[in-house]
Order: C-alpha cells, then structure tokens, then sequence
C-alpha cells in the first residue's frame, strides 16, 4: 500500500521523526509525476501499524495494487465512498496447469475508504460500476443520409 503526501508533507514527517513519533519511513519520489509517497509494505486487508494510520492528514490518497487467487469478482471498475477499484482477471499456463488470478488495483482518499472497498469487493457486496463482463452493446448502425429511391420503368 503506497501513501502519496500532500505537498509539504515531507517536512512534517522529519519534524515527527525527530520527535521520536514515528519510525524510519523512508519517503520516496514517483518517477513520472515527481511526487513523494511511502511505501508501507502491506497489503490491504493486512493489519497496518498504528503509525501509519497516524499519518492520514500528511495523505493526500492510498493506492495499492493486490493479486487474489481466488474467490474471483466480475472484472469491471468499483466506486465506493471516494474510492476506486478495478478488476482485472489474468493467468498463464505452466507445466500444463492453467494458474489464475485477478489483480485488484485500488485508489481512495484514506486507508479506511481503501481497506473499505475492498472488503465490501471480497464479499461480494459491490455491483460493478463498469462490468467489462458483459457482452459489448451493438452500436446501432449509422443511418446513411436520405437518398429518394425513383422506381425506373424500362
């Protein structure tokens, strides 16, 4: 689970080190954005630490990405209190087997909305927002213009 800081969170985070509040969290830097994250190391559904529960007014959102093996939720996108959650099935063959998983990838505003979602998710207690389950829609065809059709007499 990855906690992205608001801007200026890094300073607070050293002034609470200092101070003995917290442990060694090392903050890093996204290479693509350039914004500062931690990264806590657990999964959701894991038991977090109560210092980084301490730290939800330096978060600015909670992502994390997990990979289930069963007990599998139709692929789609899930949105509940402020939190997103996508669900996507994948697998590959290995020594004849097929071996499958579905990658749960999450973002909200706190741990709570994070570790909520994915809980009602696991129990089956969330209907997609978009099911890519479902059979695509036909499209209805694209009327072509008007044209007057002339009965020809030979």
């Amino acid at each position: 689970m990855y906690l992205w800081l608001k801007q200026g969170a890094e300073e607070q985070l050293q002034f609470f080190k200092e101070q003995g509040l917290v442990g060694d969290l090392r903050v890093m830097t996204d290479d693509s954005s350039g914004k500062k994250y931690i990264n806590t190391y657990t999964e959701v559904g894991n038991p977090i630490n109560e210092i980084v529960e301490c730290l939800g007014d330096l978060t600015e959102k909670v992502t994390s990405q997990n990979r289930i093996y069963r007990g599998f939720r139709a692929e789609g996108v899930y949105r509940h209190n402020g939190a997103t959650l996508m669900a996507k099935t994948s697998g590959n063959f290995h020594d004849h087997l097929q071996e499958s998983w579905q990658w749960v990838n999450i973002s909200g505003p706190s741990i709570e909305a994070v570790e909520t979602i994915y809980s009602l998710f696991r129990q089956g207690k969330l209907a997609p927002e978009e099911n890519w389950e479902n059979d695509a829609t036909i499209a209805p065809p694209v009327s072509a213009p008007a044209v007057e059709i002339k009965e020809v007499t030979a």
